[in-house]
């Protein structure tokens, strides 16, 4: 201990024991923040919520659950069906009352705010055109009465807020919501049906039922009642408990959930016993309790109700004479609470469970007389306080006291919240004196602050997230291929705008139908065939899409699978090649043409060049003869290009056909050696051959073979300098595969030149800066046969050293 802080500690501790008015200071300063143990933000207010969260809700006995209560969902499916975005129109309301009325449900509770401007802008317009039709007196003549009529009904149809009003009013059973913040009051007149004003005696509670439900009068006059919507949350962040009275100024207005509850009593008597029965234990601030996870609220789609028809909707069991909570519960809507059921419950579900907490009077209620032992216990343990200041008492005295604190502190809060607790208060007293305040509350706050941070550090993350998912949204919108998304039953899920274009339909007439709509040939779903694709490397299939009316389009699909929570789906991607298509079929028909408009005159023609070298046609003068010889040459080099250009139009279509078989490599390639020799002859190069054995066997086409071995040989003697040789060698590599190699000690391939090596018409100056000749597409030719040959092919080249070339084949054992 430093001389600064012992001198410190030492007067502190000599002003406290000497000094009254000090310590009753300090524990003054520790009551005021004891004070707030009622409203749950005391120093224990946060440990009683974990006891609630992970004892006492767990522990409690099921309590019954009944079916009078249905939620209906405004989720994402819904927004997609629709076509719309939240918030919903108010024209969309009144038809969803309309429609949900075949369903004959007791009561309909909307948890929504029309806090939106009337949509229909024209109205102001239609309003100032009728007014003037009416000053100008056309209202006197049949045609202008006429006009004037259609008018009249077509402010009636555009105005959305008449729409609702008469919507909620032809229902007689509609329960809207009001929200309040502190500092607003209402703006509306009376609702239509007053909850009964009640004042409860212990509590000075009265509920009045002017409130507040939109900016327009006439919706609230139309309903049958509101409520407020407002919630209560605990300073984590998440919510517990329900307040089943809101007050706001001076009044005091009933919550949604005991709204709800009255309108739907039987009589009045039974509605003001429910008044009654919340008043009672509003004022010791309820938990709620929730539903447990296997037994949930039935809960429907709300575009399920509005778009399908009542007699092929939902069973009409399921919502006549029932509830109906009606509320949003798609994400990014941000009706979204923290409670000790999950971090994402809807608001509409806390209503719900509200409502049924009231109805079944099925409370959990840490009731005053807890507050008031946890108030006294606290007290007298801070009372303490001042003595561990002066007195100094041992570390484990201090460990045993807090901890005998905590513990009779919990069991007396669970105690007086289920009932028995009148035992565990009587001994909460007197035990309590062994607490020792500091302790806790430093320990509390410490946890109360950590618990702020790791709440922003997930409201952070949260934002990436939709940040993320936002970004996401937009580069699949605007990306130029259609992408479809299908279920394990072969239904499509979703797709993208680019796929509305391309199919010609809307992404919300598609969704739900089999994908067989748009792929006559997977009846089934996604065939087996295209998902396997994915597991060989392969990249995409072709197939052929129905468009409407019976046309017929050519795409290419690639097919991945995607898992998820809710199982597992296929991401299809379609490319439309039709284009590309109709470029194959001129191809093939340019080859057709080259090879029965060229290459058949072009042997006829060389044919007979060399009859005439032959002297079939009798003796030819010596300087014909020069003639002749350069007429076949260049004839056999056109033809040779004539061939190359067809080899490669059929390796590229698939229409070149191997005879395979097993073949002996090593004779192969010593016979395609000696077949060039004369052509190695012609440019002064020698030709050597060399081979590790003579049992290298592949299978293969032995003539296609022989062409890669030519190709590569010819290569050699061209690029070889006058007098040098060409070495020619197989040989036995790792991994079960034979290497053929040839060699030359030429001017080597530039390396700016090397990666377009193998590509069509590939043709360059050497590295001695001479150009040889060659039409550069025998080494693309070669390249497609080896690797239809399962090879592969590639070289070595150093400039001014040489160049060797190879290709591997697996090799038969």
């Amino acid at each position: 201990m430093t001389p600064v802080t012992a001198t410190v500690r030492a007067r502190l501790g000599r002003w406290l024991a000497g000094s009254v008015g000090a310590r009753a200071a300090l524990v003054a300063v520790f009551a005021a923040l004891v004070a707030l143990g009622p409203t749950g933000e005391g120093p224990l207010g946060r440990a009683d919520d974990w006891v609630y969260d992970r004892l006492l809700r767990p522990a409690l006995p099921p309590r019954p659950v009944s079916d009078d209560i249905v939620v209906v969902r405004v989720d994402d499916r819904s927004l997609d069906d629709l076509g719309e975005r939240w918030p919903l129109s108010r024209a969309t309301w009144a038809r969803f009352l309309r429609r949900i009325q075949a369903w004959r449900p007791r009561l309909v509770v909307l948890d929504v705010v029309f806090d939106q401007p009337n949509e229909a802008s024209a109205l102001p317009l239609g309003e100032r055109v009728l007014d003037k039709v009416r000053e100008l007196g056309l209202t006197e003549t049949e045609a202008g009465e006429r006009l004037a009529d259609f008018i009249d009904d077509e402010l009636e149809r555009l105005d959305a807020d008449l729409q609702l009003s008469q919507a909620v009013a032809e229902a007689g059973n509609v329960v809207l919501g009001a929200f309040f913040t502190a500092n607003v009051g209402p703006v509306a007149p009376d609702a239509p049906r007053r909850i009964p004003s009640v004042a409860h005696g212990r509590y000075g509670l009265a509920l009045t039922a002017t409130d507040v439900v939109t900016g327009h009068p006439r919706l609230t006059v139309a309903a049958l009642t509101s409520g407020a919507m407002n919630v209560l949350v605990d300073s984590d962040g998440s919510v517990r408990r329900y307040p089943y009275a809101v007050g706001v100024g001076d009044a005091v207005y009933p919550s949604l959930a005991l709204a709800a509850a009255m309108s739907a009593a039987d009589d009045e008597a039974v509605g003001r016993g429910l008044v009654d029965r919340a008043l009672e234990h509003d004022g010791a601030a309820p938990y709620l309790r929730f539903r447990p996870s296997d037994r949930p609220f039935l809960q429907l789609g709300f575009s399920d109700l509005l778009l399908t028809p009542a007699d092929s909707g939902p069973d009409a069991s399921l919502l006549a004479g029932k509830i109906v909570f009606v509320g949003a519960t798609a994400l990014g809507i941000e009706d979204q609470l923290r409670t000790p059921i999950g971090h994402r419950t809807p608001g509409v579900v806390v209503h719900a469970t509200a409502t049924e907490n009231l109805i079944q009077g099925s409370f959990l209620v840490a009731g005053g007389a807890a507050h008031v032992v946890s108030i006294l216990e606290t007290l007298l343990a801070l009372g303490l306080l001042a003595w561990f200041l002066t007195r100094r008492p041992r570390p484990a005295r201090v460990l045993a006291g807090g901890a005998a604190a905590l513990a009779i502190h919990f069991a007396a809060v669970v105690g007086a919240a289920i009932g028995p607790g009148w035992l565990l208060e009587t001994v909460a007293v007197p035990l309590g004196i062994v607490a020792l305040g500091a302790t806790e509350l430093g320990v509390r706050w410490r946890l109360a602050r950590r618990e702020r941070e790791a709440l922003a550090e997930r409201e952070r993350v949260l934002a990436a997230e939709r940040d993320a998912l936002a970004h996401f949204q937009q580069v699949i919108d605007n990306v130029g291929d259609a992408i479809v998304t299908v279920d394990q039953a072969g239904a499509v899920t979703w797709m993208n705008p680019a796929a509305e274009t391309l199919f010609m339909r809307r992404s919300v007439s598609a969704v739900g139908r089999p994908v067989k709509e748009l792929v006559p040939a997977w009846a089934a779903g996604v065939p087996e065939t295209a998902r396997a694709l994915e597991r060989r490397g392969a990249t995409a299939r072709e197939e052929v899409a129905a468009l409407p009316g019976g046309a017929l389009l050519p795409v290419e699909v690639t097919v991945t699978s995607m898992a998820t929570g809710v199982g597992v789906f296929e991401n299809c991607v379609f490319r439309d090649i039709a284009v590309r298509k109709a470029v194959e079929r001129m191809k093939d028909e340019l080859v057709s043409t080259v090879n029965h408009e060229l290459r058949t005159p072009v042997t006829s023609i060389l044919g007979s060049l060399k009859l005439v070298q032959g002297g079939v046609g009798g003796e030819v003068a010596p300087a014909a003869i020069k003639l002749v010889d350069i007429a076949v040459h260049n004839g056999e080099r056109l033809l040779g290009l004539v061939n190359d250009l067809l080899d490669l139009a059929k390796l590229e279509s698939g229409g070149l056909e191997y005879d395979t078989e097993a073949v002996g490599l090593v004779p192969l390639v010593r016979e395609a050696v000696e077949a060039n020799r004369g052509y190695g002859a012609r440019f002064d190069v020698a030709l050597a051959f060399a081979a590790s054995g003579s049992e290298a066997r592949v299978r293969g086409d032995a003539r296609r073979l022989g062409q890669v071995v030519t190709n590569l040989v010819s290569n050699a003697v061209k690029y070889s300098p006058a007098g040098g040789t060409a070495r020619v060698s197989v040989t036995a590599v790792d991994a079960g595969c034979v290497r053929v190699s040839v060699a030359d000690d030429g001017p080597g391939i530039p390396v700016a030149f090397r990666a377009h090596i193998f590509e069509k018409f590939a043709t360059t100056v050497a590295g001695d800066g001479k150009k040889r000749p060659g039409t550069g597409l025998g080494l693309a030719i070669a390249k497609r046969i080896v690797e239809e040959h399962g090879g592969r092919i590639g070289f070595d080249s150093e400039v001014g050293v040489g160049t060797t070339f190879w290709f591997e084949l697996p090799q038969l054992l």
